[in-house]
């Protein structure tokens, strides 16, 4: 067994032309061994490239992105090409997990923009996939933050996206109506009436 990275690294190269796949886990049996070190995730994510680009095994390559970015959880671009395999094999859990982790870090650091935009991509994968709580969960996080970020008009529009959903998923009509008034109150569009109205029929329709 090579004992040093330069070796491995000959010995991978010798194999890489006729047989990349022995080339790859050569490496990746090597990489396994090895104690936390500052370019070790470098490493997985050459190995994660290079088993999806040259062998176009993705289920591998997905498990060398997560080597990876548990090597060095604070990368943001490991967790972007990580993110998008995940969309790429529909791996629907796994990405959303991906998503709400990496809205959290953007968030911390500053970027708010980035962070709703991840936030929204896992509200919509929930939506789509039947789990209206795990969507209305997710929209209701994105609205606090941005309230207290005085993004007023783009916390009204999420206001009307969790109105919608708790109307024709959930039913709640009168919860649904108070988020349309919080929306109104924060940024006055003429379509929140409208909503609001159809919502109050329907719910007189109930009674």
């Amino acid at each position: 067994r090579p004992l040093c990275a330069a070796a491995v690294l000959r010995q991978s190269a010798i194999v890489g032309d006729s047989n990349p796949r022995a080339s790859i886990q050569l490496r990746a049996d090597f990489f396994s061994s090895l104690v936390q070190r500052a370019r070790l995730a470098g490493w997985w994510l050459l190995l994660a490239r290079e088993a999806k680009e040259k062998l176009g095994d993705r289920e591998l390559a997905r498990s060398y992105y997560a080597k990876a970015l548990a090597t060095d959880e604070g990368s943001v671009p490991i967790a972007r090409e990580y993110i998008l395999l995940l969309r790429e094999t529909h791996q629907i859990d796994a990405l959303s997990e991906r998503l709400a982790d990496l809205a959290q870090r953007q968030l911390v650091a500053g970027d708010i923009d980035d962070a709703l935009r991840l936030w929204d991509e896992e509200a919509r994968l929930a939506e789509q996939a039947g789990r209206i709580d795990d969507a209305l969960r997710t929209l209701e996080g994105m609205s606090d933050v941005c309230e207290d970020g005085d993004l007023n008009d783009e916390a009204a529009r999420i206001f009307v996206r969790r109105a919608r959903l708790l109307a024709d998923s959930k039913f709640d009509l009168n919860a649904a109506l108070q988020l349309l008034e919080k929306s109104w109150h924060l940024s006055a569009e003429i379509e929140t009436v409208w909503q609001a109205i159809e919502i109050a029929r329907r719910r007189g329709d109930r009674r």
